[in-house]
């Protein structure tokens, strides 16, 4: 990718490629499906598809990569549903990678208010 000023009127080409909507739901389900806060704000719950059964480690990093919650989870195939309690966390934003012991990691931003 080449970074540059926009000189004498000229155009830089667009590579961008648009995506149907079949592929962006393809990719949010494949990934993370929601990602729902309780009213109340003192706990989350992440829903994910897997494909196949796996033992896994969730863990919450706080913007400076710091671990705040770490959690082992079974996943199993199909749609697996997780409730973290976050009462204990300040308001901010939150990165959450879940890895699983075949070596996939799948990240995903929470922000608390």
């Amino acid at each position: 990718m080449k970074i540059g000023i926009i000189r004498e009127g000229k155009i830089p080409t667009d590579n961008r490629v648009a995506l149907t909507p079949e592929q962006c739901n393809f990719f949010t389900n494949k990934f993370f499906t929601k990602n729902l806060s309780k009213p109340d704000r003192s706990s989350v719950t992440l829903e994910m598809e897997n494909e196949t059964d796996e033992e896994s480690t969730i863990i919450f990093y706080n913007i400076l990569g710091t671990n705040v919650l770490t959690e082992q989870k079974s996943l199993f195939k199909g749609l697996n549903s997780f409730d973290f309690d976050i009462k204990s966390l300040e308001s901010g934003m939150y990165f959450i990678a879940v890895n699983s012991l075949s070596g996939q990691r799948k990240t995903m931003r929470l922000i608390k208010l």
